[in-house]
Order: C-alpha cells, then structure tokens, then sequence
C-alpha cells in the first residue's frame, strides 16, 4: 500500500461513528442486472465495432445457479466468534428490459421484467432465484437495494430509437451494454426528470419486497452517481441509510460535486451514512494481491473502531462466461477469509443491513 493510499484509508476511517466490536461487511453490488449474454453476442458485437468496455462486460453475466453454489461454498466454509458463516450483501437491481414487450409496442414506452422471469430467460440461471431466497434463509447472502435497473431509462429508449446501427443491434441482441450507454440508473439535471425518478424509485422498492419478502433498509445507486432530488425520495420512502459516504451529485448546470459524509453522519433528509473502507475486486486485476492489500484496509478499519466493509463487485464471483474467473477470485476469498478468522478472532460477519442496525441503535 503506497504512501498516498494509506494516508487516504486512515483519514477515511479516523471520522465519525465508532465500536469496540470487529465487524466485517461484503457489500457486493449489480446483483440481478444483466450484462452481456453470452460470448457469441460479444462477438457479434466485436464483429461490427462496437467496444464493450471494460473487465466488467468481458466477464459479467447474470449469477447463475452454479455461481451462487460455489459462492455459498466458500462463505459456509468459515464460522465467526457467534458461528454465523461469512455473509455477502448482494446490492440489487430488481429488473431489466423485457425486450420482447418494448418492441411489441414499437419501441414507445419502456416495459420492466421482474429478475424472476430474467433468471428464467436463462437456462443456467433457472434455478438462481430459489439459491438466491435459500442463501437468504441460510444467512449466507443478503439483498439490498441498488435500484430498478442499473441504467438509465430515458436514456436506453433514446438509444434504441435512433438509427445507430451498434445500438441497434445490442437491443436485438438483448445485450445491455453498448457504446455511450448511462448506467447511471439515477442520475438526471434536468428537473422535470424527478417525477419519473421517483417513480422509478417506488416501483423499484415495492418490487424488491414483493421479490424478497421485506423492505430494504439501505441502498446504493448504481454508479454513485445521482440527482439532487434522490436521496429525498428514497427518505420519502423510510430507506434512511446509505452505503456510501461519497456521493457523486448531478449538479443543474450538468456539472458533477462530490460530496463526503463521514460514519454515522445524517444528511438534511435524515438519511445516515457509512463508507465502504475496504476493497477486494481480484477480477480487475488477477495478478495483485488482493487478500494482502484487504487485510491491511481491514487493520486500519479496526484501529479506528470502524467495521470493516469491503467493496466487492458481482463481477469477481461470476463464471458463465469465463469459468476461471470466478474460481480465481473465490480461491482468494477462501484465503481472505480465513486469514481474518485466524488474526481476529473475535470477528462478526454482518450484512449492510444488520449494520445500519447496529449504527441505528448504538450511539
């Protein structure tokens, strides 16, 4: 960890809410959002041009039955000091396009599916939606909100109205990843976005209870970046805590300012804050030493009476597309996760909400 980063992780961690106990957070996000459907539709896209971006598109696909299996594999395999198995918060997306509907009605209002039928479009996800509500019971994942959609509704049926062949083509494809596509799902300047912000909010969270059988406690907008108006209609809608401090707002003028809340600090709308302090994202980069680089995050995090909580993206634990991906980087959660247990004993496994729980109730 160079000079510069460890400044940056103990300033991070020296503000704000504090606890003598040592928790520990997943917080993993882009669960239920689709992302490219199979190698032969990224090479149909390649063929004409089109640049699918970054790591995340190379490797990222919609968990499939085998994926939460071998996830639940290695989060089972370790007990912390109150024998609760390592647990990750799966911040989720509760749908995507129903492609099929927008184009039946020609492409003039957009139509959302459920996950549920998602994971059916896809034979090796049939069975994702009873892993996912059984690792649930089990206590070895745990949703949170991370909105309706992980892109930007006004802006994906602009695209899919112009001429442009790529995109096009990408909406044929069913392929939500495309060249100057906004992921942004909540991010607007324009005010007269807001009412359909909201809604999109409401539905959003009235769904994920009707998906997972309660109401989120937290969220995180897709990106972090967001409109003015957001974090008022998620209070609006009783989500009073935020997973990150560091906020990217819209600004009128279009014009992006960041803003950093502190643990525990509370906003105008009441909304609460945490930080994620902790970063394990071995798909980025297979060669780094993730579980070195964690477990010294993890340290400063506890030195500064703060709970440990670790950005770790859907990307690292998917192998649809690239079995070894998801074999790589879970043979490193193994070993991170095992070498907390051994160096802190007295370790809680927690998910984000049992944390804004804990941070509700202690002063």
């Amino acid at each position: 960890m160079n000079y510069k980063r460890f400044f940056a992780k103990n300033y991070v961690n020296a503000i704000g809410w504090r606890t003598n106990r040592k928790l520990m957070a997943i917080e993993s996000d882009d669960w239920g959002a689709t992302a490219m459907p199979s190698l032969e539709v990224a090479q149909k896209l390649k063929d004409v041009g089109v640049d699918i971006g970054t790591y995340f598109y190379k490797y990222d696909h919609l968990e499939s039955n085998t994926d939460f299996e071998a996830l639940y594999d290695v989060l089972s395999s370790v007990k912390d000091k109150n024998g609760h198995s390592a647990i990750l918060s799966a911040e989720c997306v509760v749908c995507n396009p129903n492609y099929e509907s927008i184009e039946a009605n020609g492409k003039t209002t957009y139509i959302p599916e459920s996950i549920i039928d998602t994971y059916k479009r896809f034979r090796c996800c049939d069975k994702s939606y009873v892993l996912f509500m059984q690792g649930i019971k089990e206590r070895l994942i745990h949703p949170q909100f991370h909105g309706r959609e992980h892109f930007h509704v006004k802006s994906l049926m602009e695209d899919i109205n112009n001429n442009n062949p790529k995109k096009q083509l990408a909406f044929q494809l069913k392929a939500s990843v495309v060249e100057g596509q906004r992921f942004s799902a909540l991010d607007y300047c324009d005010p007269k976005e807001e009412p359909q912000m909201r809604t999109i909010i409401t539905d959003g969270l009235n769904r994920f209870e009707q998906i997972f059988g309660f109401r989120t406690k937290s969220y995180v907008c897709p990106t972090n970046v967001l409109g003015l108006g957001i974090n008022k209609i998620f209070a609006d809608n009783g989500v009073l805590f935020s997973q990150t401090g560091q906020q990217y707002w819209r600004m009128a003028d279009g014009s992006i300012k960041l803003n950093n809340y502190y643990w525990g600090q509370k906003d105008e709308n009441n909304i609460t804050y945490w930080r994620r302090n902790c970063t394990f994202e071995p798909t980025r980069n297979q060669d780094l030493d993730w579980v070195d680089r964690c477990l010294k995050e993890i340290a400063i995090a506890f030195f500064w009476g703060k709970p440990a909580v670790i950005n770790s993206h859907r990307v690292n634990y998917i192998g649809s597309l690239y079995e070894n991906n998801r074999t790589e980087s879970l043979k490193k959660l193994k070993t991170l996760l095992s070498a907390v247990i051994k160096r802190w004993p007295t370790i809680e496994f927690i998910h984000s909400e049992g944390l804004a729980t804990i941070i509700e109730h202690t002063p």
